[in-house]
C-alpha cells in the first residue's frame, strides 16, 4: 500500500509540473513578450536594448527624405549660372578690340576705332565724346545743321558729338517696326548695323560710320538717351514684368543695365524729354491708357535704380515747357533752331558739371 501511495504522489507532481510549464508557455512568456520582458526567442530583454529602440524609432518618423535632396539642388544651380554669365561677360569685355581693326560694311572694308572703355583723367568737353542715342528729337534739323547735336558742336570747341539715332524709336520693342532703343543701344555697342532691321535714317549709317572713323582713345565718353515720345503716340504699355522689352519700363531697365555693364567709367545721360504742343500738350490719355507725363515721371523712377546714371530735365523752368512750346518747337513735336540751342546749352552746363 505505501508503494501505490508514493507512486501516485509522483504521478500527482508530473501532472503539475506538465500544467505549470502549459501555463508558462501559452499564457505567462505571451505576457512577458507583450510587456517587452522577453524577446521572441525568450531571452531577458534589457534596459539598453529597451533606449535603443526608442531612439531610433523617432528617427525613422521624423527624417526628412526628398525635400533634403531637392533643395540644395536648386540653390547651387543658381550660383553656378549666375557665375558663368559674369565669367562670359568678363571674357566678352576682355576681348574687345583695343586697336584700330578691319571690319566688312555693306561688302566694303573699313577700319573702326573700339570704344574708349578706360577712364579718362581730368576730362573736360575738349576731349569729350558725345554720342546721343534715341529718336528724331536727336535727329531733326540735321539737313540744315541746327539739330541739337550739332548746336552742342557749334556751341563747344573740342567737343564730338554723334547723332546715333532713329526717328520713329520707341523704347519698347513691340510698338512699331521701327528698331527700339534697345536695339540701337545693341549695335552701338557691338560697333554694327542690324543684321535682321530695316531702319530708314540715313543720318544714322552717316554717323556710326563717322563715330568708326574717329580714334576715341583718351577721350571721355558721354551718352545721351531719349525716348518717350514715340512711346505716348504708339502706346506702349507703360508697365509689366520688370524687365519686359515689350513695355516702357521694362525697356528702359534693359537699356540702363546694358549701358552701365559696358561702359562703366562713361558719363551716362538720361533726359526727361521737353513738353509738346500735340494732344493737349500731352495730358490726353493714349490707346494704352496713359499720358505723356506718365512716361517721364515713369522713367524718373527707372532713373532712380541705377545711382551711376543722370537725369537732366528738358522740361523745367529753363527749358522747354507748357509757356513756351510756340517759341521752341517748330511743329509742335521738333525744336527749331531757337529750340536746338536752348537744349543744346541745357545739357553742355550739365556735362561741365558731372566732369567736374
Amino acid at each position: 500500500m505505501e508503494k501505490k501511495h508514493i507512486g501516485d504522489i509522483l504521478f500527482s507532481l508530473l501532472l503539475a509540473v506538465i500544467a505549470v510549464a502549459g501555463i508558462t508557455r501559452f499564457l505567462i512568456m505571451p505576457y512577458m513578450q507583450q510587456k517587452g520582458l522577453l524577446n521572441k526567442d525568450g531571452d531577458k530583454t534589457s534596459t539598453e536594448v529597451t533606449t535603443e529602440v526608442s531612439e531610433k524609432e523617432p528617427e525613422v518618423s521624423v527624417k526628412p527624405a526628398k525635400p533634403e535632396k531637392e533643395e540644395p539642388s536648386v540653390s547651387i544651380e543658381k550660383p553656378d549660372e549666375s557665375q558663368k554669365k559674369d565669367e562670359e561677360k568678363k571674357e566678352d569685355k576682355k576681348d574687345a578690340p583695343t586697336e584700330p581693326f578691319a571690319d566688312v560694311v555693306d561688302g566694303i572694308e573699313v577700319i573702326k576705332h573700339p570704344h574708349n572703355r578706360e577712364a579718362v583723367e581730368n576730362p573736360t568737353l575738349d576731349n569729350t565724346d558725345i554720342v546721343f542715342l534715341g529718336d528724331s528729337v536727336f535727329v531733326f534739323g540735321d539737313d540744315r545743321n541746327v539739330s541739337i547735336p550739332q548746336k552742342v558742336e557749334d556751341i563747344t570747341n573740342g567737343t564730338w558729338a554723334y547723332s546715333i539715332s532713329q526717328p520713329g524709336l520707341a523704347a519698347g520693342a513691340s510698338t512699331n517696326d521701327k528698331i527700339s532703343l534697345g536695339e540701337e543701344v545693341q549695335f552701338f555697342i557691338d560697333e554694327d548695323f542690324p543684321k535682321d532691321r530695316s531702319y530708314e535714317d540715313d543720318v544714322l549709317r552717316r554717323e556710326m560710320q563717322e563715330y568708326w572713323i574717329d580714334d576715341h582713345t583718351d577721350r571721355q565718353l558721354v551718352i545721351v538717351l531719349n525716348a518717350a515720345i514715340n512711346d505716348y503716340y504708339q502706346g506702349t504699355p507703360l508697365t509689366g514684368e520688370p524687365y519686359d522689352d515689350n513695355t516702357y519700363v521694362g525697356a528702359w531697365r534693359n537699356v540702363l543695365g546694358k549701358l552701365t555693364d559696358e561702359f562703366p567709367n562713361a558719363k551716362i545721360i538720361v533726359c526727361r524729354t521737353y513738353t509738346i504742343r500735340h494732344e493737349e500738350y500731352g495730358y490726353n490719355f493714349n490707346g494704352a491708357g496713359s499720358t505723356y507725363n506718365m512716361y517721364k515721371d515713369a522713367l524718373d523712377q527707372v532713373v532712380r535704380e541705377y545711382p551711376t546714371v543722370y537725369k537732366v530735365d528738358l522740361d523745367g523752368s529753363d527749358g522747354i515747357n507748357y509757356d513756351n512750346t510756340d517759341q521752341y518747337l517748330e511743329d509742335g513735336t521738333h525744336t527749331n533752331e531757337a529750340g536746338a540751342e536752348l537744349v543744346a546749352n541745357i545739357l553742355i552746363d550739365y556735362i561741365k558739371a558731372i566732369l567736374g
